[in-house]
């Protein structure tokens, strides 16, 4: 299947996005009163939200290219969820600001071990919590996400924290070639280390 879940681990990564909260019950009869889902990976998009300054103003962005797989025979959304495995190429990432586009790809993600893909896969997504399993900086780090199914759209929800993945020193070289840009009001310059993802798609 092939969109970033088109951005998403995996965004990617994979790669937005707060946590939601999840209606247990709601989720629940939705995922088994449907008896056949029908997976389309051109109805699949992904968003991430990355922060700066003191004031965590949010930088939005998604990927234009992942590869993605899950188990086609499976007619149960938890089934299916469990059985999805992706991989992002970093090279695709996309905020509509095209030097901001470079910074990422050259100062991000080119200083992190090979991480030319984000890749993942989800498991034990059961009553609106699963968790996903993601491969970046050559960490591989289980993160917890949120998934409600409601009028056949499927919205996953996760926080990431960059600390997971060794990603200190990489986000102190984004820093310091957007320090003016992330610089607020009270003159401090901060890059936040949470991402925020969003992965939305939609059953036929």
């Amino acid at each position: 299947m092939k969109s970033i879940l088109n951005i998403s681990f995996l965004a990617i990564l994979l790669i937005s996005i707060t946590t939601s909260c999840t209606n247990n019950s709601e989720n629940k009869n939705n995922s088994n009163s449907k008896k056949e889902l029908t997976f389309s990976s051109a109805q699949t998009s992904i968003k991430w939200t990355a922060y700066k300054t003191t004031d965590k103003l949010g930088v939005k962005g998604t990927f234009h290219e992942n590869i993605v797989t899950n188990d086609t025979s499976a007619t149960k959304l938890e089934d299916i969820i469990n059985s999805t495995k992706f991989k992002i190429l970093t090279s695709t990432v996309y905020t509509g600001n095209e030097p901001r586009d470079y910074l990422i790809k050259t100062y991000f993600f080119g200083t992190m071990m090979n991480t030319d893909t984000i890749s993942g896969s989800f498991s034990s997504a059961k009553d609106g919590k699963g968790i996903v399993s993601i491969k970046m900086n050559d960490v591989e780090f289980k993160n917890d996400f949120t998934y409600t199914f409601l009028n056949d759209s499927l919205k996953i929800n996760a926080t990431l924290l960059l600390d997971n993945w060794n990603g200190y020193t990489a986000l102190s070289s984004l820093h310091e070639q957007c320090f003016d840009k992330h610089t607020g009001p009270d003159g401090v310059s901060k890059t936040w280390s949470d991402v925020d993802v969003e992965i939305i798609s939609v059953f036929k």
